[in-house]
């Protein structure tokens, strides 16, 4: 179940992920604002239901998120990119993965 952010608008699970996985691997906010190239007061926002990242954005914490740490190459797991994403977002990414087989396809000579 997502909180209610500061705004009165629903917490996506992307922030309940990501807040869970800073708790657990002991993470800052802005350690990982300088693992995805944000700022400390962009991932505040997003945990607090006052913004959504975008695409971009929620690759990059996709991404950052499957290693506790730079040094430590052990994989966890991650806050996925999908979680951000609204059904619309979902539907419209739905129909980008069938264009990308589609073109593999096509490559392949399939």
């Amino acid at each position: 179940m997502s909180a209610t952010g500061r705004s009165g608008g629903r917490v996506s699970p992307g922030a309940d992920a990501l807040r869970g996985w800073l708790a657990r691997h002991r993470l800052s906010q802005k350690a990982l604002a300088e693992r995805v190239g944000s700022s400390q007061a962009t991932i505040s926002k997003i945990l607090n239901g006052r913004a959504r990242p975008g695409l971009v954005l929620a690759e990059k914490i996709g991404i950052a998120t499957r290693f506790a740490s730079p040094e430590d190459r052990h994989l966890v797991t991650p806050v996925p990119a999908r979680l951000w994403f609204s059904p619309d977002d979902q539907a419209e990414c739905e129909g980008l993965r069938r264009i990308v087989e589609m073109v593999r396809d096509r490559a392949r000579g399939e």
